[in-house]
């Protein structure tokens, strides 16, 4: 499974994204999962990006404008404070790496 982290906003993140979503889709055909966790302040904002940006699969959105951005829980409980960050965990959900840059993306997923 490969978390992301992003936010529709970010130019890193859509960078970063641009060069990884050919490996990334590539792994997904051999069932490789992929989670997003959206920092962004406005969901309709979000889920038009996530669509454009091709990311697939469920993506962590806070409602709560008290808990959106960078007051998302999931990124202030796992102390997440740069975008784009990724994690890649195995096949029993052990954590991998949770600074996956992308030189090593490619071969991590292999």
């Amino acid at each position: 499974m490969l978390v992301v982290f992003w936010a529709s906003g970010s130019e890193e993140f859509r960078e970063t994204w641009s060069t990884a979503r050919p490996v990334v889709e590539g792994a997904q055909r051999q069932g490789l999962q992929v989670v997003g966790v959206c920092l962004d302040n406005d969901q309709e904002v979000a889920t038009k990006a996530a669509r454009q940006l091709g990311l697939t699969g469920p993506q962590l959105f806070s409602s709560d404008p008290e808990q959106a951005g960078w007051n998302h829980p999931v990124a202030r409980h796992y102390a997440v404070f740069d975008l784009p960050t990724l994690w890649l965990l195995d096949q029993n959900g052990n954590v991998v790496t949770t600074r996956l840059g992308l030189r090593d993306l490619k071969r991590q997923l292999a």
